[in-house]
């Protein structure tokens, strides 16, 4: 399967090591983009089409809850894979994040062998619920 991937955080580091993170997965990513804030992760989506978003929490002028929440009301994003990777280790603050309808929390540091194991997971969910739908029609 092949896969494209939105990543969004305002640390060009982060993106890099994201970037070369997936690159060693061994997993067949076609497109990575990048944005620097939720405002830019927007501008892909409208234009771009992506699989999986990567998203830090903490960003300027448009953080990471406030992209999930555009994406979770948005008819045409809402059934896209949001993960988040962040520093943030407070257990509330992953529940809040929860109930915005996340599909996975990766904390930093993180190892490339947690992104691939998120993206498969994260495909077997989705072949799943398409079957689920094709089995019920």
């Amino acid at each position: 399967m092949e896969y494209r991937i939105l990543t969004v955080d305002d640390s060009s580091i982060i993106r890099s090591v994201i970037k070369k993170a997936l690159d060693i997965t061994g997993l067949q990513i076609t497109a990575i983009y990048e944005g620097v804030n939720g405002l830019d992760a927007i501008e892909i989506l409208k234009n771009k089409p992506v699989d999986i978003i990567f998203t830090d929490l903490h960003m300027p002028q448009m953080g990471g809850v406030e992209l999930i929440e555009t994406v979770r009301n948005s008819p045409e994003w809402k059934h896209l894979p949001i993960v988040v990777i962040s520093a943030e280790r407070d257990t509330s603050q992953h529940e809040n994040l929860k109930r915005l309808n996340i599909n996975a929390i990766i904390t930093k540091p993180f190892k490339p062998e947690m992104l691939k194991q998120v993206i498969l997971d994260l495909s077997q969910e989705q072949s799943s619920a398409a079957e689920g739908c094709s089995n019920a029609a």
